[in-house]
């Protein structure tokens, strides 16, 4: 199965981080993302979503890898509960 994970924006309100480390971030979180969405399990259904509200997340550091990996569980669990793919 290929998987293709585009995210073309970002919000990330009160979040101390630096304009160079946004870039970083954003393409941790589509790899974060891909790697959860190809984990062993029930295969996820297609799906194009046009905005995701994943909720507050707490993160125990504001490193890139642990902000990408917080920010994709979130998500991909957004995703699952709007009742698309699986939670």
């Amino acid at each position: 199965m290929n998987i293709r994970v585009e995210v073309e924006r970002l919000v990330l309100q009160g979040l101390p981080i630096s304009q160079a480390d946004r870039a970083r971030l954003l393409s941790a979180v589509e790899t974060a993302i891909t790697e959860q969405l190809t984990a062993p399990g029930e295969p996820w259904a297609p799906v194009a979503v046009a905005k995701v509200a994943a909720g507050q997340i707490t993160l125990p550091d504001n490193k890139v890898g642990s902000l990408a990996a917080g920010i994709a569980t979130a998500t991909t669990r957004a995703i699952g509960h709007s009742g698309r793919g699986r939670p």
